[in-house]
């Protein structure tokens, strides 16, 4: 037999110990904050641009064997916020597929070789190297490549918000881009080079006017970082990143000739 004490203290033990302890105040501070932003983007070339400086420059210190983290690997640009992403599930079935380029610094990252043509006669890029890239959002051509792009559409560049603007008369005639990527070539229409237009007003944009999503990359061709296939590209093609057999693919899809975006 216990002492009633003794059994008085086991019990206090056993009651204290079967009901949870409730903390009400935490002792951890934090400091957190939620902000909303409503801001949208202000300039989505600037903010491309400066992306692809940052990828190239990386690679190129790495292929020179300074440190990623090296101030020569450094590039500084304004901050912007990012307008739209989608996602979205398909299903692939045998891809036109080209291999990964082999031409640096195109091929640290998933790089291809491609030319591409506007209209049946305008030659804007012959087969060069550069990338396949889901962070950008516009279709990004080597400077040279532009200027003829520029000069084949009539556009002009508009202040407000960094892209190329067309009247709606240019619109009427703007032709397809045809990239020939590894012997299979793959059209991109006038819509798809098109931003959308109900989302012009979150880009600073007018809402009837027709911005295009082809941008300056700021750099010449023949450096192996001619161009990146941004998601404006990717968007109207099922894409598929083979890493085991280093190969990118793509196909068409029932929204490749869409007339909307």
């Amino acid at each position: 037999m216990f002492p009633a004490s003794l059994l008085s203290t086991l019990l206090l033990v056993l009651t204290v110990s079967a009901n949870p302890i409730v903390v009400r105040e935490s002792q951890v501070k934090l400091p957190l904050s939620r902000r909303l932003n409503v801001t949208s983007v202000h300039n989505l070339l600037r903010h491309d641009v400066a992306r692809a400086k940052f990828l190239r420059a990386r690679a190129e210190a790495k292929l020179s064997g300074t440190s990623a983290f090296d101030t020569r690997a450094d590039v500084n640009e304004q901050v912007d916020n990012q307008a739209v992403t989608y996602i979205a599930a398909v299903g692939v079935g045998s891809p036109a597929t080209t291999p990964v380029t082999t031409t640096p610094p195109a091929s640290e990252f998933w790089g291809i070789s491609q030319s591409i043509q506007y209209g049946t006669r305008t030659t804007i890029l012959t087969e060069n190297s550069g990338i396949v890239d889901t962070g950008t959002t516009l279709l990004l051509l080597a400077s040279d490549a532009f200027a003829r792009y520029l000069s084949a559409t009539g556009a002009v560049e508009d202040n407000t918000t960094g892209l190329l603007r067309l009247t709606s008369a240019q619109f009427a005639n703007l032709q397809s881009l045809f990239f020939l990527i590894n012997g299979a070539t793959f059209e991109f229409t006038a819509n798809a080079q098109a931003w959308p237009r109900t989302l012009n007003s979150a880009i600073g944009g007018t809402t009837n006017n027709v911005y295009l999503i082809v941008g300056d990359l700021g750099t010449p061709s023949g450096e192996g970082f001619d161009f990146v296939n941004g998601f404006a590209f990717l968007e109207r093609f099922y894409s598929v990143f083979d890493t085991t057999n280093k190969r990118v693919g793509f196909a068409t899809t029932q929204f490749t000739t869409a007339t909307s975006n």
